[in-house]
């Protein structure tokens, strides 16, 4: 990890870990993304920037999170690049 990405907030560290992995082909259309949980464990982090990581992705149309089911990831087509 390069010094400004250690800098970054834990949030941005986790959603940019995520929509790399997403772009890079390692989670594809439709699949369930690990839990909160997991994800907690997986970068040794509460759950606070976790949701926010997994918000942000969302706000970005790269996952959709469905509650008591998890967030999946969603197909190029149906995801939408609006600026708020």
């Amino acid at each position: 990890m390069t010094k400004q990405a250690a800098s970054a907030p834990l949030y941005m560290q986790i959603k940019d870990d995520i929509q790399r992995k997403i772009e890079t082909g390692h989670y594809s259309d439709g699949d369930k993304l690990p839990s909160e949980r997991e994800l907690c464990e997986m970068f040794s982090v509460s759950r606070i920037p976790v949701r926010k990581a997994l918000e942000m992705l969302e706000t970005e149309g790269l996952i959709r999170s469905f509650q008591g089911k998890g967030s999946f990831v969603k197909a190029p087509g149906l995801r939408s690049n609006l600026v708020h």
